[in-house]
């Protein structure tokens, strides 16, 4: 019989011995296991069937958180105060006054801002805008009829106006502001100076605004004139000519108190040719606004914790302009209400009014004594009965303060 030698030192011996491993241990996983039994056919999609292809998801847009403040008439932050966008959950103030819409780029809200005691007041907010958005809220009358706080114009659909900023070299300008002032519509121009902005159909003028730079005293912005647009599609994109921006003026000054002090954190506003801005002051009561256009200019400050201040008429010419604001303290100060046969008038209502905008309203008592907040230069509206008749004011006494009246 013949005898088989095993020799370990062949490369074949190897193959055989690790062949026989793997098989081994797939028989003992079961992968070699015989199961008895038809296999399951794998069903074809019928030839009709669709291709379904998974979709890119549509890009997010980031929002952005833009701040409000809502005060009282005579600066005071009101806490608590309601804001209902159209369409949306409402907030409330906090304990400064101040709160914060959500908004995407490009939008545009009407937001309806409710306290008690005052009159409901309705404040156009667009994501764009370069504007404090500032609610101020006066005190609410008993004569005060329906149309008071009543809602704004909506803004309807609106196209999506697309166009560049050039300068004056032709070269596009980045991070400036395209708008409609009137209808409180703005957008900011991106690094190669495009813009995107929501516009209404029908006639506007659009203009082009950059704020110039606060730690820049050369800067002093930039300004494009009113470009006149008629807009005739309720819808899609619209290509619009390019704009141009040049040189502009700019005011700056310090807001300061009765005594003297600076101010800090009030607001400002300056309106000129269509335009209408609001800033803040620094810590120091200084503030700064560029990127006017030339020609009469009306700058206002806003109340600012019980003290108001005129405002002023300014014309302007291209340059930097200085002013300076005062504030005077409007504390609640008696004034008694007569008969012009000398006969004090009881309760009747004084409502106390500086610069156009109602401060304070105070019922007199038995005597015609009524503590309303007022200042120099303020005017009065004074009303009698329970119809809350008008009674004329026939004239003012300063010293001891009182207001002659005419009866209805």
């Amino acid at each position: 019989m013949a005898v088989m030698h095993w020799h370990w030192n062949r490369p074949s011996s190897w193959v055989v011995v690790w062949t026989g491993v793997v098989v081994a241990a797939f028989a003992w996983r079961g992968d070699l296991a015989v199961r008895s039994g038809p296999r399951a056919p794998v069903a074809a999609p019928p030839a009709s069937a669709p291709v379904v292809r998974a979709k890119a998801p549509a890009p997010v847009l980031a929002r952005r958180s833009v701040p409000v403040r809502v005060l009282d008439t005579l600066g005071h932050a009101l806490v608590g105060a309601e804001l209902a966008a159209v369409g949306g959950a409402p907030s409330h103030s906090d304990g400064a006054g101040r709160a914060a819409l959500s908004l995407a780029p490009g939008e545009v809200v009407d937001v309806r801002v409710t306290a008690p005691g005052r009159v409901p007041t309705w404040l156009r907010v667009a994501e764009g805008s370069p504007d404090l958005a500032v609610a101020c809220l006066p005190p609410i009358a008993p004569w005060d009829g329906p149309e008071v706080g009543a809602p704004p114009a909506p803004i309807g659909p609106t196209v999506r106006g697309e166009g560049l900023v050039r300068d004056e070299r032709g070269e596009p300008v980045a991070d400036v502001f395209v708008g409609v002032p009137a209808l409180g519509l703005w957008a900011r121009t991106d690094a190669l100076g495009r813009y995107a902005l929501p516009l209404v159909g029908g006639e506007c003028a659009l203009v082009v605004h950059a704020p110039g730079r606060v730690d820049d005293p050369a800067d002093r912005g930039g300004f494009g004139a009113p470009s006149p647009l008629r807009i005739d599609r309720a819808r899609g994109a619209l290509p619009l000519a390019d704009l141009t921006i040049g040189p502009a003026g700019a005011v700056r000054g310090i807001v300061r108190r009765a005594d003297g002090q600076p101010a800090a954190d009030a607001l400002v506003a300056v309106v000129c040719d269509g335009l209408r801005r609001v800033v803040a002051t620094d810590a120091g009561g200084a503030f700064f606004i560029g990127g006017l256009p030339p020609g009469p200019c009306r700058i206002a400050p806003y109340a600012w914790r019980g003290a108001v201040g005129a405002a002023r008429e300014l014309r302007l010419d291209g340059r930097a302009v200085d002013v300076d604001l005062t504030l005077a303290a409007a504390e609640p100060a008696r004034v008694r209400v007569l008969a012009e046969d000398g006969t004090p008038v009881a309760g009747a209502f004084v409502a106390a009014d500086h610069d156009g905008v109602r401060r304070g309203i105070v019922q007199a008592d038995a005597d015609g004594y009524a503590a309303v907040p007022w200042v120099a230069g303020a005017t009065f509206d004074v009303r009698v009965g329970a119809a809350h008749a008008p009674a004329p004011v026939r004239r003012f006494q300063p010293e001891p303060a009182a207001l002659v009246v005419g009866m209805p």
